[in-house]
């Protein structure tokens, strides 16, 4: 699968960016999981830009992450995280201001960018796994959000037996479709870059049935997702170094809040990050 044409793709352990996933210890952690977490999973999209149909060069920032670990937590729901990629823009605005110099911030948004979740095991997936689907199935329902709403799609994708070293990579959402919206009019050829590269991802859990009579089902799923910005920057428009002081800046917020003895943002069975 491929990230720009079908909104997503599968690391297993066969692949060579298995060894680049961020390897977790204590995800309940927050100043351990930005400080060793985030680095690493920018790199990892930074990687697979390379493995692209046409190697690209990506300048990868991580800014969040989401801890699901009960029964309660997985989302049953067709959904997208952005309703409206301005979402996105205002995102990418949050993490970067005050951080990055604002002349690198404005060339940044005349870049092609957008975002991912990379969604990786903590342990074997014995329920509940997280299915996407595919760009050529989803883009007709662009106008839906994270609503709850219930929607007629019967082509899915999965990692069976999904387990440690093994991730999705996601969109979210991508700038083209902004540009388009934001002219008025499409530029020349961008309606049909549009139709061809995925704007977002539609994505759900779903459960699947204990096996045998007695059997209660599996233990609940264990997972960490880590939302990345990623700018396309053929031309070496930005600083080697741009996003780092935003990370940093997050890293240096955890470490403080760790130190004070003040936990992340918690509801049930799921920490959010509180950045």
């Amino acid at each position: 699968f491929d990230l720009h044409r079908d909104g997503f793709t599968f690391i297993d352990r066969k692949s060579s960016l298995s060894s680049l996933l961020p390897s977790v210890k204590d995800p309940h952690d927050r100043s351990v999981v930005v400080n060793e977490a985030y680095p690493a999973a920018a790199r990892i999209i930074e990687a697979l830009a390379m493995q692209q149909p046409r190697p690209s060069t990506w300048k990868a920032v991580t800014y969040s992450h989401m801890h699901r670990y009960t029964l309660q937590c997985p989302s049953y729901t067709v959904h997208n995280d952005y309703t409206h990629p301005s979402q996105g823009v205002k995102q990418v605005l949050k993490v970067l201001e005050g951080h990055e110099q604002q002349s690198d911030i404005e060339r940044a948004l005349q870049l092609p960018f957008f975002s991912v979740n990379v969604w990786t095991a903590l342990a074997p997936v014995r329920r509940d796994p997280l299915a996407v689907c595919r760009w050529n199935v989803g883009r007709e329902l662009s106008d839906m959000g994270y609503t709850g709403q219930r929607i007629g799609v019967d082509e899915w994708y999965w990692m069976p037996s999904m387990c440690r070293g093994e991730a999705i990579v996601f969109k979210q959402f991508d700038s083209v479709s902004l540009h388009i919206e934001e002219e008025g009019q499409a530029r020349e050829g961008a309606q049909d870059t549009m139709s061809i590269r995925a704007q977002f991802t539609l994505h759900t859990s779903f459960r699947e049935p204990p096996i045998g009579p007695r059997c209660r089902g599996p233990p609940p799923r264990r997972s960490i997702e880590y939302r990345v910005i990623v700018f396309e920057d053929e031309a070496g428009v930005l600083p080697a170094t741009f996003g780092q002081t935003a990370m940093d800046a997050l890293a240096k917020k955890a470490a403080k809040a760790a130190a004070a003895r003040q936990p992340s943002v918690e509801t049930t069975g799921m920490i959010r990050d509180a950045a």
